[in-house]
């Protein structure tokens, strides 16, 4: 599976060591972009350019949102779980207790309904 597939696709698994480096570079991408923002909006009065710059916000933290759930769906699926229990990420305290889950807990062994065990092809 290419970067592509794993940041953008809610289809297969992903193991641990792969969610925390792909979770990590994501959130050290976003931090400098919001960082950078941040600096731009301070830097200027122009009331266009500060519009431009919230719309640009509002736009990587959709991208975020979406990174962030497809990361957790594959490997809630490594798991042989549903998808949908990554919602459970969007309500406050109980998500920090998912992701200790999801980064903690080893996959499931062989194939599953969700694809080929990850750990079989451990390639980046």
């Amino acid at each position: 599976m290419n970067t592509k597939g794993i940041l953008f696709s809610f289809k297969g698994r992903i193991n641990r060591a792969k969610f925390w480096g792909y979770l990590i570079i994501v959130e050290l991408i976003f931090m400098f972009i919001m960082s950078g923002d941040l600096y731009l909006f301070n830097l200027t009065d122009s009331a266009t350019i500060k519009d431009f710059l919230e719309i640009l916000v509002l736009l990587v933290f959709a991208l975020s949102i979406w990174i962030h759930l497809s990361l957790y769906v594959k490997r809630l699926h490594d798991l042989d779980k549903s998808g949908w229990w990554a919602l459970l990420t969007f309500i406050p305290v109980i998500n920090f207790f998912v992701l200790l889950y999801l980064g903690i807990k080893k996959g499931t062994e062989g194939p599953n309904k969700f694809g080929e065990d990850p750990l079989n092809n451990l390639n980046f």
